[in-house]
């Protein structure tokens, strides 16, 4: 690699790492508290509930597909069982492990959430055109994806 791309490289990491941090600061001090206060919800629950109906119906699944040690994912499954958003059963196919699964109260509360989250989104985004998002969310993707 020459000297200049390596250049370039290193200034593209100082750039997306300050783009990162700020995008979670923005979610903390901005979205966060707008979920809570409109849906009762706090965002890793959110994030929770989407992982659970995209098919991580187990505590180890779940743990997995969102990086995070079972003891998290437990607390959280916890919280979410005292609002009603979510059960928890013994799975039919195997009666070893348990099953998560979203209520009719947590489908709602999900629903309405979606709907906030893509007007926050959608608002971010306005003026870039659809190839820009397109290769901004690809590239998100593979970024995490490796």
């Amino acid at each position: 690699m020459k000297p200049s791309s390596q250049n370039d490289l290193s200034s593209h990491s100082a750039r997306i790492m300050a783009a990162m941090w700020k995008a979670g600061q923005v979610m903390k001090n901005h979205v966060a508290p707008m979920l809570e206060r409109e849906h009762g919800l706090e965002f890793k629950h959110f994030v929770v509930l989407e992982r659970i109906e995209g098919g991580a119906i187990y505590p180890r699944q779940l743990a997995l597909s969102m990086m995070i040690a079972p003891s998290h994912i437990s607390r959280m499954l916890e919280e979410l069982g005292q609002f009603e958003l979510i059960t928890r059963s013994l799975d039919p196919e195997d009666s070893r492990r348990v099953r998560l699964l979203i209520t009719k109260k947590g489908q709602n509360v999900l629903s309405a959430t979606r709907i906030t989250m893509s007007s926050i989104v959608r608002k971010a985004l306005d003026g870039l055109e659809r190839e820009d998002i397109e290769t901004f969310t690809h590239g998100l993707e593979r970024l995490f994806e490796s």
